[in-house]
């Protein structure tokens, strides 16, 4: 069984989320573990906060190469990612309890190291 957005060698999900592309291969929508991809759980939700594009874009135009090098593993970037989506930026019922919501909301850009639950990375140097 191969995810139902893979078609033709090309992923349905490239239009709507072009930025996040980094897969090398298609291994991932040609099995049964395509239910748990980042992109397919994004594509196929039923809601999506009006700001999950922002959040998303700027967490990956943003992000600072400390927290790349420390999330090297795609799986575990994307497990943190799916998690907090989830909890947050997917859900209906909590959306407006995410931290980056209230910023963007009140027309504020959120710190980049605003996580949605209100934990903050602090850096030193």
């Amino acid at each position: 069984m191969s995810c139902p957005l893979f078609e033709d060698y090309t992923r349905g999900c490239i239009g709507e989320f072009t930025d996040f592309i980094t897969y090398s291969n298609f291994d991932v929508c040609q099995s049964k573990e395509y239910q748990k991809c980042p992109l397919y759980i994004f594509v196929t939700s039923n809601f999506k906060c009006q700001y999950f594009h922002t959040c998303l874009q700027a967490y990956h135009k943003g992000i600072p190469n400390f927290i790349e090098k420390l999330f090297l593993d795609e799986k575990f970037k994307g497990d943190i990612i799916v998690s907090l989506s989830k909890r947050y930026c997917l859900s209906e019922d909590n959306y407006k309890n995410c931290s980056r919501y209230t910023f963007l909301s009140h027309g504020k850009e959120p710190p980049l190291t605003l996580f949605s639950d209100g934990r903050i990375i602090h850096f030193t140097d």
